[in-house]
């Protein structure tokens, strides 16, 4: 291949010969004295007189003459378009942000949040993703400003310096507002430059950081004004206040256990029941538990208000007094009390009454003495009288035992009086119990005595001061405790029946008030329950619910709305300073293509040589040169001022045009903090999902206030994310910049495209998406996927600002405790006492049994019923009837956990701190199995017919409606109707071991007639558990394992007398016309035990949650013992008694309290003389006798009567039946074991590690006939030494509510990915980086660069002078290709620039060499290599 040889001076003669061009300037410039005066020196730099304005004059030779354009391009972000949709955007965002602020404060938040993934990305993304947007567009446009800013200052009439302007490379924020800043550097500052930094700096740092924490979800109270009804007396008549059973139970229930019968009923106040009219069901003795509403509205309240006087002692003397006729005299003691108004009170009573201590409460016209109550047939033993000034008051006496030496003792003359008024109440239901607030002050102000037409006073005076309550507590008296009478047993229960305690108590007015209140509510709301009693009003209320809503934050948008105010200005400011007519650019295309750079000099020779000059100049070089050059623009194009000095530069060549961020250690840099973010939120959200974030760091807050008014709080680590999303983003950006303003050089390196993908393309005013989509169409490649992460960087930000979320949670740690208990495997032991005497009721199983009655107010039996019918509370370290061995939780303290919960944040039962832990679980229940029906249509078994018609033994005047007949409950027994006979047909009622009563032992039932039913006969119901045994050697040393639960249900007839002289039968005081409904169920106790995993709160020992891990195995040793008595240690003949101790099974124990706390004067037994009788009516301690609605039940049929809502003939169903029984054994057997459990001795059901029986206890012994110990052993004996397997410590989580720094799963994976995404694409950029950037010799980042490499390029520059004056359309230029490389200039001279990639028309020839050698032991160099040397 010939090669041509190339002489420089001669061809480039030629070629400006063809083109009818001479080798001197193409223009001569004149400096006209106008622009060189005074005035302009004057206002000038010093160099002023070098920069004068030129003019360019015709051409001497024949040429094209200049192209002059009309200088009006602009960015597409100078438009009116543009810039009113951003200053409107802006002055929208400012007023929506304030608008919902004020929305957001009056109207209680936003909107409800239901929690859906919609509402979810409204709230929590919508506001930074509209940020991000937002900030984008001022982003935009701050980047056109930053890059029209050189074209501005050439605009200047001055010009402007070369570094200000031609050489002014784009740089970050911070160098654009100092540069805005620089007067002395650039003659004037640049408001519009600086205002746009402030826009964008406004945006990213503050706008995006902000709009994270605008809005959040919050439980807010919201009010709305709704329909209520309410309980109103009827108008008709008095309120019925008839005191049933029930009524008694649930005062004692709440003076006992303080457990909350009515949330309308409080220890000062009655409140008429009101609740929405939404509400199904009348909300009387309970709230809904799972609101969390607030209820208000104007309701009737009813107080009943005790005032006390003190009396004094007048008198006292010990006396001996005869209080009954024929009977002896009793000791006794006489006081007279009197009080400051005349009133005189004298008493005399037995001195047992003062020795014992106890107290009394009745009209002053009488005394209560407690024994008189549950005894009948006891000679009276006091005496009082009064003076007419004490008339209808009521006296309450207390007093210590006198055998202490320091005994108190008093007495109070009251009077109660009854008031009610309308006011207004609030019910708060955002907790476990309702909270009832009102103004006292408007009750006084308002309170009117309430008036005899809507409640009897002295009616209700009359229950109140009742001599029968003791009767309802009777185990308080036969142990000894205190001989309270009347309504004072109520005020002892307030003090544990402690004495003592009472009366030294300044205050215990107060609380007779409080039992006196709590009796008076009572019997007022069952008064307006029952039937026609009452209606429901409509009215208006206020109904508060808590609801979870969107909220806006205070400080956020506070502060997000002054800085979109402050943006709007900017943005019209901008928008002011950007129009042509206040900052000219003259430009008439973008100059960031090329093909828009070229056509500034395109026209200027002078221009072209002084650039044309610079090879391949690194940036310092260029500096240097033109430091002190000044240059300007005007409608021909871009002009040198100080055209006489010419311009001296090195030699030295730039080697390498990489940009600095896009090279491998940047890229790598950029990659090992991407990976360290992700590396970073993985352990954070991995210690987050295990252990939680919740150090200080983590959940510090920072409260913002303005004008000394709290605001809102901040947490600063949440801030963090979106800084540093905002940090990674802007790094990517810069990247992003690079590429789109290189992409254009790098493929004209390393392709010759047509001139639509070379010259004439550029990326700079292209973003996001379009950015991404115009390079794939250009099938530029790595910039698509470049440019798509800067699209995903605005997701990238909203979901690193929802990366966290302060809020209350838990967490766990480690801890090991002692354990001390375990389930028992040995029998109880019981020292007690058994007479001599055959057959005496004094049964030693009776005596062990009396013992467990004593303390009423922690008896459970009282306990369980009042879970089951009251919604009580569940024991400690027990749930759903499974009981969990308890653990010492007593080396908390060793445990360092943090404490930084609010205290709006703690758990609704307050606890902050749970424990998990595995512990062994027991359980009791039953398996029943249903009487046959062909058995129990046999009626004999279990009822006895009785006929009427003998009126020579019945009295005719008892019997209703000529009734000729009909049943009593049981087959008759001992001459009673009280059995049940066994089921197979071949045992008789004289053998009878699998026989069972009807009540809980062979006594008769008697009660109950239903006496609020106008009918002759109402329907009753009876229900008892009782034991599987032989009536006839009926003790509890007897029975069987098995027992039968009963109910009957039908209607009634009560009082039926027989005649006086009539002996043989007994009344028929229940009487059934009909044969009633019956449920009979043969049901085995057994219990269970299992390992469970528990959560319990350590304050209370509250089970939070609980798993059953193993399966259930029964435990044979809770039934192995039955009352068994050992040896015989000892005996005494003064009381005919011997004492030895007795073994007994803690599930024998359990049924034997169970089936006998309805009779607790019988426990040991029928009298030996007298046997059986009725059951006893003085006894209504654990039992229901209710004469009002006619029920006769004990505490466990009384319980499933109350699970069935009531519903006697829900019973008779079996399957609802036998459920409600095992719910009901097992509560009470999970209150049983749960009672009185001491870590350090055990309880009921538990015993300490590896206990061993009393090595004194000696052999069980056999019964004798007579029911003694005998002296032969059983064959069973108890195993004295068991082993335990036990461990006696326990792994236990402690679990401690605080506040986290909570980690949102979608955003850290979503922020994750994202990251990967740009790792991978920073990779990429990496690996390709040399192959991109190889061919590249020089960056390009300023005006200054692209016109060295086109100054040379006489080719390129004709083809845009072409274009300019119109004589290269569109369509006729688009197949020129342009390249960018090393060619030889017009002038010989070896440059690297963009030109044509063949000679255009006749221009000069273009001459490419291969890629020259850089020689830095030459200066630094290019050098052509030796194969284009002869070019």
């Amino acid at each position: 291949m010939a090669t041509q040889q190339y002489n420089a001076p001669k061809d480039r003669d030629r070629d400006r010969a063809l083109l009818g061009q001479f080798p001197h300037s193409y223009f001569s410039y004149l400096v006209p004295s106008s622009r060189s005066g005074s005035k302009r020196r004057k206002t000038s730099s010093p160099v002023s007189s070098l920069k004068s304005s030129i003019r360019p004059i015709e051409p001497t030779m024949k040429e094209d003459a200049p192209t002059v354009w009309t200088p009006s391009w602009v960015p597409y972000t100078f438009t009116h378009v543009f810039l009113a949709i951003l200053s409107l955007s802006s002055l929208a965002l400012c007023l929506i942000t304030f608008l919902l602020w004020w929305v957001s404060s009056t109207h209680y938040g936003l909107g409800p949040d239901n929690g859906s993934s919609a509402m979810l990305f409204g709230w929590r993304y919508s506001p930074t993703m509209i940020a991000v947007i937002y900030v984008q567009m001022t982003a935009v446009l701050f980047e056109d400003v930053k890059r029209t800013e050189p074209f501005a200052r050439l605009a200047r009439p001055e010009g402007s310096s070369a570094p200000s302007s031609i050489l002014k490379t784009p740089g970050a924020w911070w160098n654009a507002l100092y540069d805005g800043f620089a007067k002395k550097k650039n003659g004037r500052r640049s408001w519009v430059l600086i205002c746009a930094a402030l826009l964008n700096i406004f945006g990213f740092m503050g706008i995006s950081s902000l709009s994270s924490a605008y809005l959040f979800s919050d439980d807010v109270v919201v009010p709305k004004s709704t329909g209520f009804l309410t309980l109103s007396p009827a108008s008709n008549s008095p309120l019925p206040i008839d005191a049933d059973r029930a009524t008694h139970f649930r005062t004692i229930a709440n003076l006992l256990q303080n457990v909350s019968t009515s949330p309308w009923i409080t220890d000062e106040y009655t409140i008429l029941p009101f609740w929405p009219s939404s509400l199904q069901d009348a909300p009387i003795t309970s709230l809904p538990s799972t609101s969390s509403q607030t209820w208000s509205a104007d309701t009737m309240m009813f107080k009943s208000e005790l005032t006390c006087t003190p009396m004094s002692i007048k008198s006292q003397a010990n006396e001996t007094i005869q209080y009954t006729k024929g009977v002896v005299k009793v000791p006794s003691i006489s006081i007279v009390w009197e009080s400051s108004d005349g009133c005189e009170y004298g008493l005399a009573a037995d001195k047992d009454f003062f020795n014992m201590g106890g107290g009394s409460w009745s009209d002053v016209s009488t005394f209560y003495y407690a024994e008189m109550a549950v005894e009948s047939g006891v000679n009276t033993v006091f005496s009082t009288n009064n003076t007419k000034e004490c008339d209808g008051k009521e006296i309450i006496i207390v007093t210590d035992s006198w055998e202490s030496a320091d005994a108190k003792y008093g007495a109070q003359l009251c009077n109660t009086s009854y008031y009610m008024a309308n006011i207004t109440t609030t019910i708060a239901l955002t907790g476990d119990d309702p909270v009832i607030s009102f103004n006292e002050t408007e009750f006084e102000k308002n309170k009117v005595t309430i008036p005899d037409t809507l409640l009897n006073a002295t009616e209700f005076r009359s229950m109140m001061l009742d001599s029968d309550w003791p009767t309802y507590m009777i185990s308080i008296l036969w142990s000894q405790m205190a001989m309270l009478g009347g309504p004072t047993i109520l005020l002892g229960a307030l003090y544990d029946y402690n004495m003592t305690t009472l009366v030294n108590d300044t205050e215990w007015v107060s609380s007779a008030a409080k039992a006196q209140q709590r009796y008076f509510g009572e019997v007022l709301q069952a008064a307006l329950t029952q039937q026609g009693a009452s209606q429901r009003i409509p009215m208006e209320g206020l109904v508060r619910d808590v609801e979870s809503r969107v909220v806006v934050q205070p400080g956020a948008a506070i502060a997000l709305g002054v800085l979109f105010a402050i943006s709007f200005f900017l943005v019209l400011f901008v928008w002011w300073s950007t129009q042509l007519q206040r900052r000219p650019l003259n430009l008439n295309r973008d100059p960031a293509t090329t093909v828009g750079t070229a056509c500034l000099i395109s026209d200027n020779q002078l221009v072209r040589s002084a650039f044309q000059s610079f090879k391949q100049p690194s940036p310092k070089d260029m500096n240097e040169a033109l430091g002190d050059e000044w240059f300007c623009t005007d409608s021909y194009g871009l002009c040198r001022l100080n055209t006489d000095n010419p311009i001296k530069h090195n030699a030295t060549m730039s080697e390498n045009g990489t940009p600095m961020l896009l090279r491998l250690p940047a890229i790598l840099g950029l990659v090992t903090i991407l990976a360290v973010v992700i590396s970073g939120i993985i352990v954070l959200y991995h210690f987050a999902e295990e252990a939680g974030l919740y150090e200080k760091a983590f959940v510090y807050q920072v409260q913002v206030s303005l004008f000394n008014n709290g605001v809102s709080s901040v947490a600063p680590f949440s801030m963090i994310p979106t800084l540093m999303a905002t940090g990674i983003g802007l790094w990517w950006s810069v990247i992003d910049d690079n590429f789109r303003r290189l992409t254009p050089f790098l493929e004209m390196s390393r392709e010759n495209p047509h001139l639509s993908r070379g010259a004439a393309l550029s990326y700079q005013s292209s973003f996001w998406l379009w950015a991404c989509v115009k390079a794939a169409l250009n099938k530029h490649w790595l910039l698509s996927i470049l440019t798509f992460g800067s699209s995903l960087s605005p997701i990238f930000t909203t979901s690193m600002s929802a990366l966290f979320d302060r809020s209350p949670g838990d967490v766990t740690k480690s801890i090991t405790f002692n354990r001390s208990l375990e389930i028992r495997d040995i029998p109880l032991v019981f020292n007690t006492s058994q007479s001599l005497y055959p057959g005496s009721s004094d049964d030693y199983a009776g005596a062990i049994l009396a013992e467990l009655y004593t303390d009423l107010s922690s008896h459970w039996m009282y306990t369980a019923a009042i879970q089951l019918t009251l919604n009580g509370s569940e024991p400690s370290w027990s749930k759903d009837g499974w009981s969990f061995v308890p653990v010492e939780l007593n080396d908390l303290d060793r445990v360092d956990l943090p404490n930084n919960l609010d205290d709006s944040d703690q758990t609704l039962d307050g606890s902050t701190s749970n424990i998990s832990l595995t512990t062994p679980a027991i359980r009791g229940r039953i398996e029943c199995t249903e009487y046959p029906a062909t058995t129990l249509t046999n009626l004999s078994i279990w009822l006895t017919a009785t006929t009427l018609t003998n009126h020579t033994i019945w009295n005719a005047t008892t019997i209703p409606h000529n009734l000729e007949g009909g049943y009593q409950l049981g087959a008759v027994y001992s001459e009673l109707p009280s059995a049940v006979l066994p089921i197979t047909s071949s045992e008789n009622i004289s053998t009878c071991p699998n026989c069972t009563t009807i009540f809980v032992n062979p006594a008769e039932i008697i009660c109950c007639g239903n006496g609020s039913s106008s009918s002759w006969d109402p329907s009753v119901a009876v229900g008892y558990w009782s034991p599987n045994t032989d009536p006839e050697t009926w003790t509890v040393r007897n029975w069987e394992r098995n027992f039968t639960a009963k109910w009957f249900h039908g209607n009634a007839v009560t009082g039926v007398k027989r005649n006086e002289n009539e002996n043989e039968y007994y009344d028929a005081d229940l009487l059934f016309p009909e044969v009633p409904s019956v449920t009979m169920m043969n049901c085995r106790p057994l219990v269970e035990s299992a390992e469970a995993s528990i959560t319990v709160n350590p304050a209370n020992g509250e089970i939070q949650s609980y798993n059953i891990t193993s399966t259930p195995s029964e435990l044979t040793e809770a039934f192995s013992d039955n009352f068994l008595p050992h040896n015989q240690t000892s005996y005494s003949r003064e009381t005919g008694m011997i004492y030895y101790n007795v073994t007994l099974s803690y599930g024998r124990l359990f049924m034997a309290s169970m089936l006998t706390a309805a009779d607790t004067l019988h426990l040991g037994g029928a009298s030996h003389v007298g046997g059986y009788s009725t059951e006893d009516l003085d006894d209504n301690t654990y039992n229901i006798r209710d004469t009002i609605n006619g029920l006769n039940m004990d505490f466990m049929s009384y319980s499933m009567y109350i699970q069935a809502h009531k519903d006697p003939t829900a019973l008779l169903n079996t399957t609802t039946f036998t459920t409600l029984a095992e719910k009901t054994f097992t509560t009470f057997f999970q209150h049983f074991a749960s009672n009185d459990v001491s870590l350090a001795t055990g309880g009921w059901t538990y015993q300490k590690i590896n206990a061993s029986l009393p090595s004194t206890l000696g052999p069980a012994l056999v019964l004798g006939e007579d029911g003694l110990p005998s002296d032969t052993a059983t064959s069973y004996q108890d195993t004295m030494h068991p082993i335990s397997h036990t461990n006696r410590t326990v792994s236990a989580q402690i679990s401690q509510r605080v506040e986290l720094l909570q980690m949102n799963t979608v955003a850290v994976w979503l922020s994750i990915g994202i990251m990967i995404w740009l790792i991978f694409t920073t990779i990429i950029v990496a690996v390709l980086q040399r192959r991109y950037f190889g061919s590249l010799v020089r960056n390009v980042e300023c005006l200054g660069d692209v016109l060295v490499l086109i100054a040379g390029s006489a080719n390129f520059l004709q083809v845009v002078r072409e274009i300019e004056s119109g004589k290269l359309v569109e369509g006729a230029y688009e197949d020129l290709r342009t390249r960018l490389g090393w060619f030889v200039d017009e002038d010989g001279g070896l440059r690297w620039g963009i030109e044509m990639k063949e000679r255009f028309r006749d221009g000069p020839g273009v001459h490419w060499v291969s890629e020259p050698e850089y020689l830095k032991e030459k200066g630094m160099v290019w050098n052509v290599r030796d194969e284009d040397e002869n070019l």
